[in-house]
């Protein structure tokens, strides 16, 4: 894509500027490909995430409109490489989500509930 600009004034229009640079839009990263856990005595849901290249993530909780997150970390499980984020939560039904993020570009996350009692 490139830009130009006009001004709009009470008799007239001015001429359009010089085209700016061109820029293509963000490309969104796809949905993670996760595998869920989550222990029950300990109250800690883990996301296991196979990653793609230049692709991060961030594990998000929410309760009753409290809202938790995690950090994700590279790990390798059985020599191939993975990320793996693990999140302690408190009594209740949760909603997580993964969320990819690539050059500013936020794709859409990976989902699933967990209930600690």
């Amino acid at each position: 894509y490139t830009f130009t600009a006009t001004a709009t004034l009470q008799l007239w229009t001015t001429t359009a500027s010089t085209a700016s640079a061109a820029i293509a839009p963000k490309a969104r990263p796809g949905k993670p490909s996760v595998v869920w856990s989550r222990s029950k005595p300990k109250k800690t849901a883990t996301a296991l995430i196979t990653p793609v290249a230049g692709t991060a993530y961030v594990l998000t909780a929410v309760k009753n409109g409290r809202t938790r997150t995690a950090a994700c970390k590279a790990v390798t499980v059985k020599g191939k490489a993975r990320w793996r984020c693990t999140i302690t939560l408190a009594k209740g039904t949760w909603h997580l989500a993964v969320t990819p993020t690539r050059n500013g570009a936020t794709g859409t996350p990976a989902t699933k509930t967990y209930t600690f009692s």
